[in-house]
């Protein structure tokens, strides 16, 4: 991916993003260079991103820690 691509831009908007990735060819079982960039387009706003299998997680602490079993998980599709 080009650095200037608005993916690995910190700038760049939420439409930017999502104009990005819809570009990249994400058919379902090869979603990896889809969810390379949003793992990089995470890490560029400082957001730890674990990558497993297909998919990205974005982890992000808040102000306590959750207790055991708790959180808040949101969850999309980045295959078409």
């Amino acid at each position: 991916m080009p650095v200037n691509s608005p993916v690995e831009s910190p700038a760049a908007s939420p439409v930017e993003l999502l104009q990005a990735i819809v570009r990249i060819p994400s058919i379902s079982g090869e979603e990896a260079a889809c969810r390379d960039a949003l793992a990089a387009w995470l890490r560029s706003r400082g957001v730890e991103a674990r990558v497993s299998g297909r998919n990205v997680w974005g982890v992000v602490e808040g102000a306590r820690p959750a207790p055991p079993g708790r959180g808040l998980l949101l969850l999309t599709h980045i295959d078409v």
